[in-house]
């Protein structure tokens, strides 16, 4: 049974390739960074069509559902003003938070701890991260499914 599974898992993994086609959770990111190092993140995850259905009834039922992510201990980030609403047009999920201590400035550089990835482009003080993967949580139902996510952060100047 678990072979079973983790071919499954093999063979998925195998089929993602870099258009958006086959992602069911597309996560994108806009993250505006003060001289403090302070982020302004707004962000927009649109989802299959079965996958919004299943969410928002799930949110007539659970409102804090979309939130708890950023007002619990799961993460080391502080999450300030926490808000997410459904977009039942674009089948969306919209946030938005503030992170202190998002970044820091070192003597010629910022540093940004969570971003375990290169940015795939810059330009001036813009950076875009952009990743595929197989992913699970709240906004997949706790299935794993094609996920892309696309961070763009712009520093101070």
């Amino acid at each position: 049974m678990i072979i079973a599974f983790l071919l499954a898992l093999v063979s998925l993994e195998g089929a993602l390739s870099d258009s958006e086609e086959d992602v069911q959770v597309l996560l994108k990111y806009s993250i505006i960074v003060d001289i403090l190092g302070v982020a302004k993140i707004t962000g927009k995850f649109t989802l299959s069509e079965s996958l919004f259905r299943a969410v928002k009834r799930i949110c007539s039922r659970h409102p804090e559902y979309l939130t708890r992510k950023y007002t619990g201990c799961e993460s080391f980030q502080e999450f300030k003003n926490p808000k997410a609403v459904l977009d039942e047009d674009e089948r969306a999920v919209l946030v938005s938070y503030t992170c202190p201590g998002f970044a820091y400035k070192r003597k010629d550089y910022w540093e940004i701890p969570d971003f375990p990835v290169k940015p795939k482009s810059t330009s001036g003080n813009r950076l875009e991260f952009s990743e595929k993967f197989l992913g699970r949580g709240d906004l997949t139902l706790h299935l794993v499914l094609p996920v892309m996510k696309v961070r763009e952060v712009i520093l101070p100047a």
